[in-house]
This record gives C-alpha cells, sequence and structure tokens, in this order.
C-alpha cells in the first residue's frame, strides 16, 4: 500500500510540475461551457449535450469543481485533473506489475501516460483530455490478457470494469475503436476460454455497443451530421514543427519496432499476446479518429502511450542483452520517449496564453452585480476573448 501511495505522490507531483504554468487559465477548448451548465443542476447537467455527444465523465468533474468560488475554477480544475491522471497512471502500473516483474518498468508505463508529448499541445489540465484517460486506462485493462481474464472470473472486477465502460462509453464516442482488440482476444481463446469468460467477454463488447448506440441515438436528437468532421485536417500542413511530426509519425513507428522485434524474438516471450493486443489496439484508435477527426494532438495521446507501453512490455520481457541490434532498436526507440517527454515537458503557450482566471474574476464581480443577466468578456488560455455569463460569475463567490 505504502509503495501505491508512493507511486501515485510522484506521478501527482510530475503532473503538477507539467502544468505549472497553465493551471490558472481556464483551457481554451472546451472552456467554461462545463461549468456553466453545472450551475443548472448536477443531474441536469449530466444530460446536456456537447457538440450532439454525451460526456457524462466531463460532467462529472465539472460538478464538483463548480461547488468553488468561479475564481478558483483554474486552480482547482488542474489539481482536479492532475489527480485523475496520477490515479490512472497508478492504477495502470500496478496493473501491469505482475507482466514487467520489475518496480522500474511499472513505473515507466506509469509515467509514459502521464507524461505523452501529445498532451502537452492543449490537453494537460484540461477536463477535455480526461475523455483519453478513460480510453487508456480500459485499452490498457483488456489488452492484458493475464489479467483481463481473472476480472471475468470475478464478479466483483467484473461490476467496476463494466462502470468504466459505461463511463468511457457516455464520454467518448469513439470507445468502439476497443472492439477489434476484444474480437481477436475472443477468436485468440474461443476454445481454452471456460463458459463464463467467454460469455462475459462478449457482454463487455455489448456494452461497448450499447454506449455507441446511445451515442448515435443523442445526435440524431440534434442537427449534427454522424460521420467525418467537415474542418479536419488529414495532412500536415507547410511548415508543420519536428513536434507535430514526432507524435503524428511515432505511434506508427513504435508499433512497427514492436512487431519486428516480437517476430525475431517471440520464442522467449511470455506476454507476446498481450503486446500484440496493446500494438492492435494503438493501430485501432489511430485509424478511428484519423478517419473521423484527422490529424489532431488529443487525438495521439493514446496511440502514442499504447504503443510505447506495447515496447516496454516488450524490452521487459527480452532485455536488452540479447542481440545487438534488437538492443540498439530498444534502446533508440525508449530514448525517443525519454527525450520527447522532456523536450515538451511543460504546457504549450495554447494552453498559457491568457491572463490568471483568478484576477480576471477580480476584476469583472463589481461590474457583473450591477446586473446579473449581462456578459463580460474574459480571456482563455489563448489569449483570445470570450464572453461569460455574470450569472456564473456570481456563483459561489466565497
Amino acid at each position: 500500500m505504502e509503495q501505491l501511495l508512493a507511486l501515485y505522490l510522484i506521478f501527482f507531483v510530475v503532473y503538477l510540475v507539467k502544468i505549472r504554468h497553465s493551471m490558472f487559465f481556464i483551457p481554451a477548448d472546451p472552456g467554461i461551457d462545463y461549468l456553466i451548465d453545472a450551475n443548472r443542476g448536477w443531474l441536469e447537467n449530466l444530460t446536456i449535450l456537447a457538440d450532439g455527444q454525451l460526456v457524462v465523465g466531463y460532467k462529472i468533474i465539472a460538478n464538483s469543481i463548480s461547488v468553488l468560488s468561479p475564481r478558483s475554477h483554474a486552480l482547482a480544475m488542474g489539481i482536479v485533473i492532475a489527480g485523475l491522471w496520477a490515479l490512472g497512471a497508478t492504477f495502470i502500473a500496478r496493473f501491469y506489475s505482475k507482466i514487467t516483474n520489475h518496480l522500474m518498468w511499472s513505473m515507466t508505463i506509469g509515467l509514459l501516460v502521464i507524461l505523452a508529448p501529445a498532451a502537452s499541445e492543449s490537453q494537460l489540465g484540461n477536463i477535455g483530455g480526461t475523455r483519453w484517460l478513460l480510453y487508456l486506462v480500459v485499452a490498457l485493462m483488456i489488452s492484458n490478457t493475464d489479467q483481463y481474464f481473472k476480472i471475468l472470473m470475478s464478479n466483483r472486477r467484473l461490476f467496476g470494469l463494466a462502470i468504466l465502460i459505461l463511463l468511457l462509453g457516455l464520454t467518448n464516442p469513439i470507445s468502439f475503436a476497443l472492439i477489434p482488440g476484444l474480437a481477436v482476444t475472443y477468436f485468440w481463446q474461443w476454445r481454452s476460454l471456460s463458459a463464463r469468460m467467454s460469455k462475459f467477454n462478449l457482454m463487455v463488447i455489448g456494452l461497448i455497443l450499447l454506449t455507441i448506440a446511445i451515442q448515435l441515438f443523442s445526435v440524431l436528437q440534434t442537427d449534427r451530421e454522424i460521420g467525418r468532421k467537415s474542418t479536419a485536417t488529414y495532412f500536415l500542413w507547410s511548415g508543420a514543427g519536428f513536434y507535430w511530426k514526432f507524435i503524428v509519425f511515432a505511434p506508427i513507428a513504435v508499433v512497427g519496432v514492436v512487431l519486428f522485434l516480437l517476430q525475431r524474438n517471440h520464442r522467449h516471450i511470455a506476454h507476446s499476446r498481450t503486446i500484440l493486443l496493446l500494438c492492435i489496439q494503438s493501430a485501432s484508435i489511430y485509424i478511428a479518429t484519423y478517419v473521423l477527426a484527422g490529424i489532431s494532438d488529443r487525438y495521439l495521446i493514446a496511440p502514442y502511450v499504447l504503443s510505447f507501453v506495447a515496447l516496454v512490455v516488450l524490452i521487459s520481457e527480452i532485455g536488452v542483452r540479447r542481440r545487438k541490434i534488437d538492443s540498439m532498436i530498444m534502446v533508440t526507440s525508449l530514448a525517443a520517449a525519454c527525450l520527447a517527454s522532456i523536450l515538451w515537458f511543460p504546457a504549450n503557450t495554447y494552453l498559457t496564453s491568457g491572463l490568471s482566471w483568478s484576477n480576471q474574476i477580480d476584476n469583472v464581480v463589481e461590474q457583473c452585480s450591477t446586473d446579473r443577466e449581462a456578459s463580460v468578456q474574459l480571456v482563455f488560455s489563448d489569449g483570445n476573448p470570450n464572453d461569460v455569463p455574470c450569472d456564473y460569475i456570481l456563483g459561489n463567490q466565497f
């Protein structure tokens, strides 16, 4: 227990250091709409659609933050999000500890979860990034076949997984990308699985399909179209820097490296199916988000982490001393992840170009007190002004 608490505190502090410059600003995307909606009532807020989608996970976080004074919302959001990412990283590190069989590799997996460079552009300390934390937790759970089958055999653990999947599906409509990995698991093991495991594996797939149906029904209640984003960007633009090239191509390259090394060393790897499933999950979410939404930093967090976790599990299995060429490839790939985590450690200017949220609120409270129905312009993290209702600004002032 002490070891888990120590890991959590390490991950929490590391994440807080990452957002030390951005935690005093409100992220421009999605802004404060979720916090404004929370004023209408907690239960009602859970069912309010965002761009035609249910985002229950966001709304739960917004509801918990809304009880505080609006001037503290930016700081509170940063701390809460840091706590959630640290909790997710700790859980995954513990979940993979029996496969890696070494604290260093388990800790490395946890750090990969919170140090993904793609998050530094717009998702650090951002309530919007929690959908990808949920996706990563579920994807990493069902990819670890040893632990996943133990979950299917335990009613308590299975109930916990079902809650996570429902929360994920009602927060992230791209949860369907988990299905290929689950289907592969089923067909790999269908002869050896007990009747219970086979039935509940299909139940997990059924839960995901249920949430997809609910999300589709929600979209159909609006005038939004189902399918690709009309504004999606599918090719790197002229002048795209090394950061964008790295986060776009790193997941593809690492999956390729892992598959190459897996083929060369499969006789020495006890958990080859877990590694292969991690690669499938990485490729699945990469393709799904690219087809539907194109290139965007937020969509590259999950495939990046999944691909590098596969690499870490592979290295923990075969070590770095077996063959010179294999060792060189593995060390170089892991070194690239370390260098990227250092280069793009702090939050990008998109998250730090605004004005302190608390100071802005203090400056307009008196103005809003004369007309609660009015709106004022406040600056979000990208430095651009946005209309904010005085009713929100005057809420829970203390």
